[in-house]
């Protein structure tokens, strides 16, 4: 499922999971080897190698890629990256 996160937010998880059926169907059972994590554009969205922590870096869209080294198995899904929200407001007058 794509992910939405803000350039200021908490970042993203990733959860890789296998199954024994095709298209995420059947079983889920565990990865046979070790899960490595993978971004199209690090200029847009780094993860953590390891454990897929996504971290915003700026405003526009990568893909998030798992592959499982025991099986070459591999999935990805999208992040989109949007800029911060604003959370408050100020004005300030001055005299003429």
């Amino acid at each position: 499922m794509p992910a939405t996160i803000h350039i200021t937010g908490a970042g993203a998880s990733s959860n890789f999971q296998e199954w024994t059926g095709s298209n995420g169907t059947g079983t889920s059972v565990k990865p046979i080897g070790p899960v490595t994590f993978t971004s199209s554009d690090a200029t847009i969205a780094t993860v953590d190698a390891t454990t897929g922590a996504v971290a915003a870096v700026a405003v526009g869209t990568a893909t998030i890629t798992a592959t499982d080294a025991g099986n070459s198995l591999t999935a990805s899904d999208t992040v989109t990256v949007t800029a911060a929200l604003a959370v408050s407001a100020t004005l300030a007058l001055t005299a003429n």
